[in-house]
């Protein structure tokens, strides 16, 4: 999604992306990447697999810089090649959380203004940034094993969504008030 909406001929019409856990930075190692997690002793399903995962986006052959932002979308180099509106949620126990939010500062920097705290990360401009804690990659997707920790990923699913229908509503509403108050 994040390539996509770099293509200039689809740019005018995105008024906004909101995207959970992405990977963004696929040049750096997949190491380094769950090194930086907060808590080792929490598996990543992606963490040892992460190489494999590439080979299946990525031929050998057909193989750009793996920091074309096509591909790694973090490597953006003019914050006008990307929507206005962007919301980015990562997950704290994910090994994609770091370049996320990092993704997040760099987009918000280019935008200017000041960084709005909020419950779950903050906001500035255009830009949000959200962590969910306590959570892996892909919580929303996989039942935990234990009773007391599926009722804890429900109710982060739930309260992830709830964010993301606000933040839709507003854009979406916002958006189309703009579009069509020029006509």
């Amino acid at each position: 999604m994040l390539s996509v909406v770099q293509d200039p001929r689809l740019l005018p019409r995105v008024l906004g992306v909101a995207t959970n856990y992405p990977a963004v930075d696929l040049a750096e190692d997949g190491g380094a990447k769950m090194a930086r997690r907060p808590d080792p002793t929490i598996p990543d399903f992606i963490g040892d697999s992460y190489a494999d995962i590439l080979r299946l986006y990525l031929e050998s052959e057909q193989t750009p810089s793996l920091k074309d932002p096509r591909v790694s979308p973090a490597y953006f180099a003019d914050r006008k090649a990307l929507p206005a509106n962007f919301v980015v949620i990562g997950a704290e126990h994910d090994m994609f959380c770091y370049e996320d939010q990092a993704m997040a500062d760099k987009l918000a920097g280019m935008v200017g203004g000041e960084k709005v705290e909020t419950e779950t990360g903050w906001r500035a401009g255009g830009v949000q940034w959200s962590k969910v804690m306590g959570q892996p990659h892909a919580f929303d997707a996989f039942p935990a094993k234990a009773p007391i920790t599926e009722v804890s990923r429900l109710a982060a699913v739930d309260a992830m969504y709830a964010f993301l229908s606000e933040w839709l509503v507003g854009v979406f509403t916002a958006g189309a008030s703009e579009q069509f108050a020029g006509r």
